[in-house]
């Protein structure tokens, strides 16, 4: 399967708030089951999440 990155650009906040939480569980799941190459992907996605939505709230209160 090709690698896929995640277009945050076109996502609302709500996705991404929704998407971090989801990345953030699925992280831990396979933390717990020992799966550290994708609990690191997980958490990389989640990541990529995060600071999506910091730089749109530093976009949205410098307006």
């Amino acid at each position: 399967m090709a690698k896929q990155e995640l277009d945050v650009q076109l996502m609302s906040l709500a996705d991404l708030r929704v998407l971090a939480e989801i990345s953030g569980n699925l992280a831990e799941y396979f933390k717990k089951v020992g799966l550290k190459e994708k609990a690191d992907r997980w958490e990389y996605n989640r990541s990529i999440c995060i600071n999506a939505l910091e730089y749109r709230a530093d976009c949205y209160f410098k307006e």
